[in-house]
């Protein structure tokens, strides 16, 4: 679908119903963003491409937003359909695990079971060098369009998103989580990647950019309302987050595993590693912030 000339996002099936928009920047040059899963790209992608009258070999770079399978998946047969020409581009802190899908499954994905490793290996595909790492800053020319790599962190650390400011157009991939939604049990997800801090500063950034198109990864293409609304419901899922863990704190946790128990219970938030680890990096940034202390007895007080 064209959304205007010099874009076209590309629509391609993930997980049963769901899908994947894989977008491609056109100037004189052609950036393409994101390649599915495993499969994804002789399915879907490059038939879709050749329906635009475009090759393999007339991609000249692929940007990953985050080193999740859902992203990377097809590089591997993008690269081998190129003659393993086509260079990969993403940030810095997520491409080791783009370039090695063992660290993505066991230090992004945090999994330990040998089974659920091999399968999600199966859906990444097979690895790719990262050639170009990006901070975040970066203008990408394509000679005719433009567009500027943000670093966005929340959903990984090295979460990219990418903004189009000649056409006022955002494409924020997972960067906007939204308000969580309860599961079968009505427990809550803490969707805010590792680093809720960071979450906060990428969706406030966002927040302030002049966009009028708003595309996500998993959903259909948004204008400015609808990308503000997700914003501000992001934002107010933090409010609660952190209004959750001060009362935690209230109750003088000894630890981190201690007040994560504290906000699961209190907050009806899913208990785990990933809630600890939100926790752990919320509390450091509030203590260099110096908004909480430790007492005498090592557990924590707030400060104001």
């Amino acid at each position: 679908m064209e959304i205007y000339p010099g874009l076209e996002v590309l629509d391609t099936p993930f997980e049963g119903d769901r899908h994947i928009n894989v977008c491609l920047f056109s100037g004189r040059r052609r950036l393409l963003v994101d390649t599915g899963v495993a499969g994804t790209p002789t399915a879907t992608l490059l038939p879709a491409l050749e329906n635009l009258g475009i090759g393999v070999g007339d991609l000249d770079l692929v940007i990953n937003l985050h080193a999740h399978a859902d992203h990377v998946g097809g590089n591997g047969e993008l690269f081998a359909a190129s003659g393993e020409t086509l260079g990969f581009g993403a940030h810095e802190l997520d491409a080791p695990a783009i370039e090695d899908h063992q660290l993505l499954a066991t230090r992004v994905y945090g999994l330990t079971h040998p089974e659920r490793i091999r399968a999600l290996l199966a859906r990444c595909g097979a690895n790719v060098p990262v050639a170009r790492w990006f901070e975040g800053g970066e203008i990408v020319d394509l000679e005719g369009l433009s567009v500027e790599v943000l670093h966005a962190p929340g959903h990984t650390r090295g979460n990219l998103a990418l903004y189009d400011a000649a056409h006022h157009a955002l494409l924020h991939g997972e960067s906007v989580m939204g308000a969580p939604a309860p599961d079968a049990e009505g427990l809550l997800s803490t969707p805010f990647g590792i680093d809720p801090p960071a979450y906060r500063r990428t969706l406030e950034t966002l927040r302030a950019l002049d966009f009028e198109i708003y595309i996500s990864s998993h959903q259909p293409v948004g204008d400015r309302t609808r990308g503000l609304a997700e914003i501000e419901a992001s934002l107010d899922a933090l409010d609660r987050f952190e209004a959750v863990c001060q009362e935690a704190i209230a109750q003088g946790p000894r630890d981190v595993d201690e007040m994560a128990a504290a906000v699961a219970t209190g907050g009806g938030y899913v208990s785990g590693p990933r809630l600890a680890g939100q926790i752990g990096n919320l509390v450091d940034a509030w203590l260099v912030q110096g908004r909480v202390t430790h007492r005498p007895d090592g557990s924590l007080v707030t400060t104001r």
